[in-house]
This record gives structure tokens, C-alpha cells and sequence, in this order.
């Protein structure tokens, strides 16, 4: 163990030698590590030395011993002193307890006094020493538990389960900062693995997810717009909290989240699909994003060709959907929108089957039924669905419910409306969808020679994200919008070659295209000769015609 250090200060040199010889210090656990001649003096080597004792006399030129240890307690609060004087008076004593001194010792100093005076600080000492190594032991832990920690908070945000109060304690605790203008969720779930254990995936998945992100906000993020993100594993998936400035839109995010799904299936060779919730401005509202992010995958079974389902394309606000955990209301609700007939038809008798076990007293059922009336009618606000056509005219609906007169009844009735909903629903995205596509065409139309004209771009324009508009004008078309913008280009092209004069560089940049040997490159692929050749042809062909 290393010795403590001890710095003497007195001006009388001869006090100093007396004092050296007294002691055997080593034995002790002292080393002397300074002389110095005045408080002053003492001052400057105490902030270079660092002596954990500092044994002074009191009265010295241009400092005295007071002062000293004031000045120094005040730089080092830990340091030790003994105050030594040849004048025992009552002030002083008094002086050396404000200053808050170890020891006061008479002159002249005897050697067992001043060995029992050390021997006292070596053990003040290290009990001081063994305390702060304690504690830097117990700091030492809680900075490895920290990750753990976090992530058990990340968690615990996407349960909703604690108030504005305790996010901030948390956030304290964690060593993190989560504040920001907007956030949003998403789930990244693995769909198939060369191996069975999928679990054994999410590390590197996590990896490649953080590298991914991290490099392309890095490379993408000005100073007006800046967000950030947290990944962690939770409940068997991979979750992303994204945290955003206003004007940021969430699209962005569920972009990035589809190039980063793609870059993990290239390089860890397995299916993933992300779902993403819709962006909030609370913390204490996390929840609500998570739950709309698992609500996106289950809408796997309809988009089967997305890597990217974002709720908030989905449907028009996730919100107004209450979601009830009582006897599967939430079930049937989400199985209307994503599943079939014969699923919907088993979850309907589970919820029937559920209520006719409890034996539930009339007033109890009846706000059962209140809750089911009210999540279906929320749900054909929601997609603006015909209410009169869902729910046969019925212009009371709660009492024609209360009227059954059986389970089975009451199975029947609510296995109608919900396939009656479901295929309006279906119905009402189909032409949600085929709405986008055509406005996108017509954009298209009026735009193919802005050479700015992008997927992201236009989805922007459209209000969704660029991998749902991706999806559905395939879906609607039969081909990429890459695909639909270059062959209408190319139209344009030929139809320019045809009618004009043109220049091929100034017909390229009509349709769209800045250099215009890629223009020529594009055009000899789809037609299978370049521009000035099939302006060539058709001359000689109109000429033959003549």
C-alpha cells in the first residue's frame, strides 16, 4: 500500500529537522514529501504535491497556518491537518475547531504524543480510504448495470405504466436523455432465420440496425433538423424509439427502417419486417406508438411484400380506436381489419363463449355491450364507413343488441357486422389506394421533366411513406414506379423525336434527364436503339410512306 503524504510547514528550519527525527515514518504509513518555510510557500507545493497531511505551525511570514488551511480545505477538502503551536491559548483552540483541524499540538513536541497523533490519522485515513473504495466499487457497478437499466426503462415506456414525474426521475437515473419534440416506435420482427432460434439474431440484427441508422443520420441531418434514436431488445423483437424536431415528418423514419430491412436481409440472410406506430410528443404516450407499431405487423397477412407497414398509412388516426382488454374486444376489433372469415368467426364465438361462462349480472353486461357498440361504431368513424348500411338502418343499436334473446343470437348478429365492416373496410383501402396510384400517375403526368421527381419525393407530396406508396402502385399497376416514370418518360421522348427538331440533349433534359448520355443509355434499353437512330427510322419510314 502506498505511504500517505505528509508536507511540514514552519519557518524555523531547525523545528522542521526536530520533527523529522522524532518519528520513524515508513513504519507509521507516512513519507515526508515537503518542507516548505511559510504558509505561502506551503500553498504553491500543496497544490503540487497534494499532501493527504499537512502539519503546520500557526504563526509564519505572509500566511499563517490558519489561513493555509482554509485556503487549501477549500481546494482539498479531504486533506488533514495538525495545527502545532508554542502558545497555548484559548482563541487558538477555538480557531482550530472552526477550520475544522484533526489535531491541535503544543511546542514542544514529544515523540510519543506525536506518534499517537499520527497513528490516529493512519487510521482515519484509511477507514476514509476503504469508504470511498466502496463507493467506487458500488459507481463501478451501477455503471455496468447502466445498459441494463436503460433498456428496463425503455421498456417500461412502451407499457405506459409511468407518469410524467417518474419518466424525469428515470431519465436521471439512466444517465439519459430522451427529451425531444416528437417520437415515435418501431418493431422490427423476425420472420424466418436459416436456423430455428430466432433470438440468436436479434444481437447482430441490432447491430447492423444501429451501424445502419447511425451512418445515415449522420449523413443526412442538418442543424435545423435533427433526431435521434434508441434500439433495444424487447418481448423477442427489436425495437426502435426515434426521437424528432418538428419538421421532421415520421415518413422519413419508416423509410430508413425499410432500407435498413433490406440491408439486413442482404447481409445476415434473414426476413424482417418492421412495423411502425404513429408519432407522439409525450413520453408518457410511447405506449400508444408501440401498441400502433404491433398493430402495423399484423397487417403482415395483407401487405406480404412490405418490409415497412407504417400504422399511420394504415389508418387514419389510430387514436380515435380505443382498445379495450376486456373479454377480446381489442381481438375482434384488430381481426376485422387483418383476418378471415373463419378466423373472425372463431374469435366471435370466444368473446360470445367468454361472457356466457362469466354469468355476468345484467348491469354488467350491459356496459359489456356498451363498449362493443361503441369500439365497432368508432371503427366506422374511423375508416367513414355507411353506418346504416353496416348496421342494417338500425337506428338503435344498443337496444336491438340487449334484445337478444340468446348467445347464439348475439353470435350471429356480431359475426355479420364484422364481416359486413371488414369487407367495407378492404373496400374503402382498395379505393384509399387506387386513389394515391392515380393521383400519383397524374403528378407523373404533369411532372416527368422535373429531373428531381423521386419515390420519396412524391410520397411526400401524397402524405404516406415512400415503402407503402412503393407497395400499392405495384399492387395497382403491375410494375415499380421507377418503371411507370421511365416508360412515360420515354413516351415523351419518342413523341419529342417525332414532332421536333430537338437537339437529343435538349430532349433529354425535357423528359427528366440531366446528362444526357444516360439519357441515351436508358432510352437504347427500352427501345433497343438510341434516340437519334429511331429518329432516323421513322424519317425514312415516313419518307417511304410519301
Amino acid at each position: 500500500m502506498d505511504l500517505y503524504k505528509v508536507l511540514l510547514v514552519d519557518d524555523e528550519e531547525e523545528v522542521y529537522e526536530a520533527i523529522i527525527r522524532k518519528l520513524n515514518w515508513g513504519e507509521l504509513g507516512f513519507e515526508v514529501v515537503g518542507y516548505a518555510r511559510n504558509g505561502q510557500e506551503a500553498l504553491e507545493m500543496a497544490e503540487e504535491l497534494k499532501p493527504d497531511v499537512v502539519m503546520t505551525d500557526i504563526k509564519m511570514p505572509y500566511m499563517d497556518g490558519f489561513e493555509l488551511a482554509r485556503r487549501v480545505k477549500k481546494m482539498y477538502k479531504n486533506t488533514k491537518f495538525i495545527i502545532f503551536s508554542g502558545f497555548d491559548e484559548l482563541e487558538y483552540a477555538k480557531e482550530t475547531i472552526k477550520i475544522k483541524a484533526e489535531e491541535y499540538v503544543l511546542k514542544p513536541i514529544n515523540s510519543k504524543e506525536l506518534k499517537e497523533v499520527f497513528e490516529r490519522l493512519k487510521q482515519n485515513l484509511d477507514d476514509e480510504l476503504a469508504e470511498k473504495n466502496d463507493v467506487e466499487k458500488l459507481r463501478e457497478r451501477y455503471q455496468k448495470s447502466l445498459p441494463a437499466l436503460q433498456i428496463q426503462f425503455l421498456g417500461t415506456l412502451m407499457e405506459g405504466n409511468l407518469t410524467e414525474s417518474q419518466i424525469d426521475d428515470f431519465m436521471e437515473n439512466c444517465q439519459l436523455d430522451l427529451h425531444a419534440d416528437n417520437y415515435a416506435v418501431g418493431v422490427i420482427r423476425i420472420d424466418s432465420v436459416p436456423t430455428e432460434n430466432k433470438m440468436l439474431y436479434l444481437e447482430p440484427l441490432k447491430g447492423v440496425m444501429v451501424d445502419f441508422m447511425t451512418e445515415e443520420i449522420a449523413a443526412r441531418t442538418d442543424d435545423k433538423k435533427k433526431w435521434n434514436f434508441h434500439c433495444f431488445q424487447y418481448v423477442g423483437n427489436l425495437v426502435v424509439l426515434v426521437m424528432f424536431e418538428n419538421g421532421i415528418s415520421i415518413s422519413r423514419f419508416t423509410d430508413l427502417l425499410n432500407r435498413m430491412c433490406q440491408t439486413a436481409e442482404r447481409y445476415l440472410g434473414i426476413s424482417v419486417t418492421a412495423g411502425v406506430g404513429q408519432a407522439c410528443n409525450h413520453l408518457s404516450q410511447l405506449d400508444f406508438s408501440y401498441t400502433g407499431a404491433l398493430e402495423a405487423l399484423s397487417y403482415k397477412v395483407i401487405f406480404d411484400d412490405s418490409k415497412v407497414i407504417s400504422i399511420t398509412d394504415l389508418e387514419p388516426d389510430p387514436y380515435d380506436v380505443g382498445y379495450l382488454n376486456d373479454v377480446n374486444i381489442d381481438e375482434i376489433i384488430r381481426g376485422i381489419k387483418v383476418l378471415t372469415d373463419d378466423e373472425i368467426q372463431e374469435l366471435v364465438e370466444r368473446f360470445v363463449e367468454n361472457i356466457r361462462k362469466a354469468k355476468l349480472p345484467l348491469p354488467k353486461y350491459r356496459v359489456i355491450v356498451m363498449e362493443l357498440i361503441t369500439e365497432l361504431l368508432k371503427m366506422v368513424n374511423v375508416y367513414q364507413l355507411d353506418v346504416e348500411q353496416v348496421f342494417s338502418g338500425d337506428k338503435n343499436i344498443y337496444d336491438k343488441v340487449l334484445a337478444l334473446e340468446s348467445s347464439e343470437s348475439l353470435k350471429e348478429w356480431l359475426y355479420h357486422i364484422c364481416i359486413l365492416m371488414k369487407n367495407s373496410i378492404r373496400k374503402e383501402r382498395s379505393d384509399s389506394a387506387k386513389m394515391i396510384v392515380e393521383k400519383a400517375m397524374h403528378y407523373v403526368e404533369e411532372n416527368y421533366s422535373d429531373t428531381e421527381l423521386t419515390v420519396e419525393g412524391l410520397s411526400g407530396i401524397l402524405n404516406v411513406s415512400a415503402a407503402y406508396f412503393s407497395t400499392i402502385f405495384k399492387k395497382q399497376t403491375g410494375q415499380s414506379f421507377v418503371n411507370y416514370l421511365t416508360r412515360v418518360r420515354m413516351e415523351h421522348a419518342v413523341e419529342l423525336l417525332t414532332t421536333t427538331d430537338d437537339k437529343t440533349y435538349v430532349i433529354a433534359e425535357k423528359v427528366g434527364y440531366i446528362e444526357p448520355n444516360y439519357f441515351s443509355y436508358v432510352f437504347r434499353k427500352h427501345f433497343g436503339i438510341s434516340p437519334s437512330k429511331y429518329r432516323m427510322n421513322q424519317t425514312e419510314n415516313y419518307e417511304e410512306k410519301i
